[in-house]
């Protein structure tokens, strides 16, 4: 006879394993159930949506039936949604981590590490770099971004979309590392244009801007197309401005091949932007588990997006940066064995 409100042996044990299995992660690298997931990215299109839009395929090869929804909108609003629990995850590039640490605009106020932490790094190799005119070039004898600001030249400069901190950010910094802002070409009868990467190249192409300031993954078929229609250089972003941009947003040294382009006799010092899907303490477990298991499972799809993907391989994965690794894509990696 059972004296009431005691539990037999057999009891606890079922109810010890009913635990363990409801445990985060737990039994879920051979977990065939769909996802439901909405993925906070950046612009609709260029290379953040490209990647947005490969974790999607990813997750549906893996998860047959599953629901995936890339909004895009701007990295820095995403990264706020995620922190707040808006979104399960999103996509974020060094300078918009870094600028949320500090609190800079647009942030309202500094996030905290515990606040977000590293699912996955998805991307490497996207470098910055300056594009000019050569007839620009030629008729004020600039050599270098200094030269711009030095003659008090009145170039017509694009530096990039505002609320993408991975390219704006880095325009900001190494053009005011030389001199140059909004104000000085003013003053020196320029103008300064904020577009994205693709209306920068339409302003070059049709003689409307002289330079522009993007970082993206090369061979770029924007720029295949460009010199089709005008003659343009990459004008150097000089070691000391690219020495400021590490330090001040921890983007990592990198260089563009020589030959790449017909119009890049010699290597290009630039910056590498490390790429990164970001999730919260309020994201679900078993989201960012199952998330990590289809990049893994699927990682040559990424690769053969484009040229400079490669060479990637799953081992640049579990790779956080200066930031925490999730939990969850923690054990992920480890019942996946990748090395971390």
């Amino acid at each position: 006879m059972r004296v009431s409100g005691c539990r037999t042996s057999v009891e606890l044990v079922a109810l010890l394993l009913c635990g363990l299995m409801m445990l985060p992660g737990a039994g879920r690298a051979d977990d065939r159930g769909r996802l439901d997931v909405t993925f906070g990215g950046g612009s609709a299109q260029g290379s953040f949506a490209a990647v947005g839009e490969a974790l999607g395929e990813m997750i549906r090869r893996e998860y047959p039936g599953s629901a995936y929804v890339y909004e895009p909108g701007s990295l820095a609003g995403a990264l706020v949604r995620v922190a707040r629990g808006q979104l399960p995850i999103g996509l974020a590039g060094q300078a918009e981590l870094a600028a949320a640490i500090q609190g800079e605009a647009p942030y309202r106020e500094a996030l905290g590490k515990d606040e977000f932490s590293i699912v996955a790094r998805v991307g490497d190799g996207m470098y910055a770099y300056v594009l000019a005119r050569t007839d620009f070039l030629e008729k004020y004898q600039i050599q270098t971004l200094g030269d711009v600001a030095r003659k008090q030249v009145p170039a017509r400069i694009s530096f990039g979309q505002v609320g993408n901190l991975s390219v704006y950010n880095q325009a900001k910094t190494i053009f005011g590392f030389h001199g140059i802002d909004q104000a000085a070409l003013k003053r020196a009868g320029g103008e300064a244009f904020f577009f994205p990467a693709r209306a920068s190249i339409d302003l070059l192409k049709d003689n409307r801007a002289d330079m522009m300031f993007s970082a993206g993954f090369h061979p770029d078929a924007r720029l295949f197309e460009l010199v089709r229609a005008t003659s343009v250089a990459m004008l150097p972003l000089g070691q000391d401005a690219i020495d400021a941009v590490i330090e001040q947003i921890g983007v990592e040294p990198a260089v563009i091949a020589p030959g790449i382009y017909d119009f890049l006799g010699e290597p290009y010092a630039s910056t590498s932007l490390p790429i990164y899907i970001v999730a919260s303490p309020h994201s679900g477990d078993d989201t960012v588990y199952k998330i990590v298991t289809a990049l893994y499972k699927h990682f040559d799809y990424m690769t053969t997006l484009h040229p400079s993907f490669a060479n990637y391989s799953v081992e640049m994965l579990p790779k956080p940066g200066p930031f925490k690794l999730h939990p969850a894509a923690a054990r992920a990696y480890q019942d996946l064995g990748v090395n971390f």
